[in-house]
């Protein structure tokens, strides 16, 4: 059996490693090939970057007033969400009391905690086309000592508690000055509000993690908005996001997984139709059925016949 195990995970990696030629390939393509970017003026690309978060050159002269950002940012909350982390808060806090070496905190038995100001984090690289996760800050003592993060997950929500950020918003007196834009550049994290922008962390950045083009664009273009300005971009970019959400729902089609998904919010099902295959003979094929069903489905429909049995023939298995 020790043999089959090491046989199917050699198989797997022969996969992966195909996978992963194939996609290189389709990259070096893509990088070889000339962007929409290049190909267009600095400032149309500009342009075009200004539309796709509802701003045109007009915004960017105009003087605007400073604004309250955490009340304004706060309406991208679903109140749906808010329920749902409130609700949950409780009950991870106790968590976190009966577990502190878990967390690396200590709450006493009978402290009382305060949940601040929620945010959410604009990925300006990708202009806001990211899955909202939405951080409520808890506080105990006036200092800021864990993160409650709330993800939708299809027609609900999932709930998890850590101490991310944790130290980073006492820096910044986040529990007696909540009014900031978070944003992220693939990069850096920042904070900024009417007055100032303050990088939070640095994050190297490895070959794999590097901006596209298109990306880097997007990065520059959004850092350089006024705070006013970053405020109407973000709210924009979520309410063409839910617009795009709510049509790809009404048709349950996803598109990244060659027709053979249906998704509905963060729930993706996958249709295995035509990819299942059965045992080859007995139970110690289980393995080959799983490569078979796997690869058909990855690779469809080149291989949409594969079986186990040719599975077990191809890696010299009776």
């Amino acid at each position: 059996m020790r043999i089959f195990i090491n046989t199917f995970l050699n198989f797997i990696t022969l996969i992966i490693v195909s996978c992963s030629i194939f996609s290189n390939s389709v990259a070096t393509s893509q990088a070889a090939s000339p962007t929409n970017t290049d190909a267009i003026s600095a400032e149309e690309a500009k342009e075009d970057i200004l539309d796709d978060i509802g701003l045109t050159a007009e915004d960017l002269a105009s003087k605007k007033k400073a604004t309250d950002i955490s009340e304004k940012l706060s309406e991208l909350i679903p109140a749906a969400a808010d329920d749902y982390a409130r609700q949950r808060a409780s009950a991870l806090i106790e968590t976190v009391k009966r577990n502190p070496e878990d967390f690396g905190v200590t709450i006493e038995k009978n402290a009382s905690v305060e949940i601040e100001k929620p945010f959410i984090i604009y990925s300006a690289d990708t202009l806001g086309k990211q899955d909202p996760i939405y951080y409520y800050p808890i506080s105990n003592h006036g200092k800021i000592i864990l993160m409650l993060n709330v993800m939708e997950c299809g027609n609900s929500y999932a709930a998890s508690i850590s101490t991310d950020y944790a130290s980073m918003l006492n820096k910044l007196d986040y529990q007696n000055d909540e009014d900031y834009i978070f944003y992220e550049d693939g990069k850096n994290l920042y904070a900024e509000n009417n007055d100032s922008t303050k990088t939070l962390n640095d994050m190297p950045m490895t070959e794999n993690d590097m901006l596209s083009n298109k990306e880097e664009a997007n990065r520059e273009v959004f850092e350089e908005l006024s705070a006013k300005n970053k405020i109407d971009a973000i709210l924009n970019s979520y309410s063409a996001k839910n617009d795009a959400d709510e049509n790809l729902e009404k048709n349950n089609i996803f598109y990244g997984a060659r027709g053979f998904s249906t998704k509905k919010g963060f729930i993706v099902k996958l249709n295995t139709s035509g990819c299942q295959v059965p045992q080859y003979l007995d139970d110690e094929t289980c393995w080959a059925a799983s490569v078979a069903t796997t690869v058909r489905y990855l690779k469809y429909p080149k291989y949409k016949t594969l079986t186990a049995r040719q599975v077990c023939k191809k890696m010299y298995i009776a």
